[in-house]
């Protein structure tokens, strides 16, 4: 319990970091509280104003007898059904349409595929995060005077518009960190999921007994799968950190470097792949990983210098993509000499890699050689249109700046 309340807590201050320990750590039933606790208080600040005119009206004389006891049982049935309405909106609704959207938009294979494998862990966070972006807002909310009509009651709607922002951001910060995926493109899917909610005038029927009976018979065995593969992805992290307790164990660090590198936490794969060095110089792949973060955060000199240590070691690293890399480098610090020295190494080796040939092509146009750069630019082009579909919308990106640039040649 303490535990997942400070997970909450540091949604505030270390949201992407703090996703991660949620897919790892978080439970689901602790989410699904927190979301019903704080839709009670945001359904108190909203219908206590309306209780208040409704007791005027009872006091006052009003409807008599079995009337009276109908309108506060509607009052009260009403409430209850917006406290769940959320939680069932969220489950039912909203996540699977992100898992449908990022299936479209990043090609992470079919929706049944990616449902199974991704469902519980971004419930877990969705849960958080609902709970984390709307608490704020249904204790400003109580604050306020309770009036049915007026300022106030804008006021409340733009804090809940508020919350509704807040919580899409987290669900960005969620969707990168559980597919994987850029964080432009999950802020894309988490606004893209909002349109499950159009189905939300259904989410009172969802808690019909009855159809949640045969809900169960017709999917529990998808549920049992989801909360399996949800507790597989866990056991994958223990047992990584579990081995790292060997002291000369490097591959153990590296191996969950790379876990927090998916998962976009940079700072703690970047601490891993450091310790992995440091228990032995000579890793390979956290060279590589340290060089690759280096040149993200344009500290060029330390990149080239993680990469020269991989080449010495193994010049065909990772499908040769160490040359890449070294390339891709070299342009960013603008050493164009040195960039086309490596990434025509690279292209002899990988000549129809779109992404190799693109920087190759940038590299010769800043040495003023026009024809070579529209070979390099042509080539690319080319490259990306041979593909399989499945991987255009990876490499996509590269034949549209290699357009651009051959155009302004």
């Amino acid at each position: 319990m303490s535990d997942n309340l400070r997970l909450l807590f540091s949604l505030y201050w270390r949201p992407r970091r703090t996703m991660g320990r949620i897919l790892d750590e978080g439970g689901l039933r602790f989410g699904a509280s927190a979301v019903l606790v704080v839709s009670l208080l945001l359904t108190l600040a909203f219908v206590l104003p309306i209780w208040a005119t409704l007791e005027d009206v009872l006091a006052k004389g009003g409807p008599e007898g079995g009337v009276k006891a109908l309108m506060v049982q509607a009052f009260y049935g009403s409430m209850l059904s917006s406290i769940f309405f959320f939680l069932l909106s969220i489950a039912f609704l909203y996540i699977p349409a992100c898992i449908l959207a990022a299936t479209r938009l990043a090609r992470l294979g079919s929706f049944s595929v990616a449902f199974r494998r991704d469902y519980g862990a971004l419930l877990a966070c969705a849960l958080f995060s609902w709970a984390a972006a709307l608490l704020p807002v249904a204790l400003a909310n109580l604050a306020l005077p309770g009036v049915l009509l007026g300022v106030p009651l804008l006021y409340q709607s733009l804090l809940f518009l508020g919350g509704l922002a807040a919580f899409v951001v987290f669900m960005g910060l969620a969707v990168g960190t559980v597919l994987g995926v850029e964080t432009k493109l999950g802020f894309g899917v988490a606004l893209l999921g909002g349109f499950g909610l159009l189905f939300a005038p259904l989410a009172p029927l969802m808690a019909s007994p009855f159809l949640l009976y045969i809900a169960f018979q017709f999917f529990h065995g998808d549920i049992a799968d989801v909360q399996a593969i949800l507790g597989r992805r866990r056991s994958i992290k223990r047992d990584l950190h579990a081995a790292t307790v060997n002291p000369s164990d490097a591959e153990a660090q590296v191996q969950l470097g790379l876990l927090h590198l998916a998962r976009r936490d940079n700072e703690e794969a970047k601490a891993r792949f450091e310790k992995a060095v440091e228990i032995n110089s000579r890793e390979v792949d956290a060279h590589y990983q340290l060089g690759r973060l280096a040149r993200q955060e344009a500290r060029f000199a330390d990149a080239i210098r993680h990469f020269e240590e991989v080449v010495r070691q193994n010049d065909a690293h990772a499908r040769h993509e160490i040359w890449r890399e070294i390339g891709a480098t070299y342009t960013a610090s603008t050493s164009w000499a040195s960039a086309r020295w490596a990434l025509e190494k690279y292209t002899a080796r990988r000549p129809h890699d779109p992404e190799g040939l693109l920087l190759l092509g940038r590299a010769l146009s800043a040495l003023g050689e026009r024809n070579l750069a529209q070979e390099a630019f042509g080539h690319c082009i080319k490259s990306v249109d041979t593909m399989p579909t499945f991987r255009l919308a990876e490499v996509g990106r590269f034949k549209k700046e290699a357009r651009k640039l051959l155009s302004a040649l």
